[in-house]
Parts: structure tokens; C-alpha cells; sequence
């Protein structure tokens, strides 16, 4: 059996009382920089960043794991601007286990 995209190593779920369990897309904290520089801080901007980032570190096979990670992005953002299929498309291939989106 395939595990959810929520056990991923780049998707945390934090929980809040009051909110429940929030899904969140981590990012490398040493690369913080570049990214702001990248982005210009526009949140459209930084979605598009880390999806592209994603399919480029995939198609280099280029996997970096990390311990650290800056201020996490909500997943619902991701979501909102349709991007949420990139991401379980590249860990669907990524991980060669297409259950890992879910049923």
C-alpha cells in the first residue's frame, strides 16, 4: 500500500487546536535567500518557484534532504492557485508509487 503525499519529507502537517491539522510544503532554510531574491517576496512568484524548483531537482534527479527548513507554505496556497497537482505529480513519480496521492 502506497503512503499518503502527507508522509512526503517536504510536506509537514503541523496541528492546531483550534484550526486542526494544517498541511504545509517545507522549504530548504540555507537556500532562503535566493529564494526572496528569485521571488521578489510576490506569493504567486513563490509557488511558481518551488513547483519549478521541484521539477527541475526531479528531472536532475537532484534530491536534497534536509533537517532544517525556513517558514513552511501553507498548503492551501498551493491549492488556491492549482499548483497542488504539481507537486503530486513529481512525488507520484519521484517516490514511482502513484498511490502516493491518495485513492
Amino acid at each position: 500500500m502506497g503512503r499518503s503525499i502527507r508522509e512526503a519529507s517536504y510536506i509537514k502537517s503541523v496541528t492546531n487546536d483550534s484550526l486542526g491539522t494544517i498541511r504545509r510544503v517545507r522549504r530548504l532554510k540555507d537556500k532562503e535567500e535566493i529564494m526572496a531574491r528569485l521571488s521578489q517576496g510576490a506569493s504567486d512568484t513563490y509557488v511558481e518557484l518551488l513547483c519549478f524548483v521541484a521539477c527541475l531537482g526531479y528531472a536532475r534527479n537532484a534530491s536534497v534532504p534536509f533537517e532544517s527548513s525556513a517558514e513552511a507554505v501553507p498548503w492551501r496556497i498551493f491549492e488556491n492557485r492549482g499548483k497542488d497537482s504539481v507537486v503530486n505529480l513529481v512525488a507520484a513519480v519521484a517516490s514511482e508509487d502513484f498511490m502516493i496521492v491518495g485513492p
